[in-house]
């Protein structure tokens, strides 16, 4: 069921999407920082 949704919340979603992706990439990209870290001792 598609209900009419005001711009400010679909806004507000957009934004909590663009929050939740942006923890994800930051999480992915440290990891593979520490990844890096591990492949070269030094």
């Amino acid at each position: 069921v598609l209900q009419e949704v005001d711009p400010l919340t679909a806004l507000k979603y957009a934004v909590q999407v663009m929050n939740f992706l942006n923890l994800l990439i930051e999480r992915a990209l440290r990891q593979r920082q520490q990844d890096q870290k591990k492949k070269q001792p030094k």
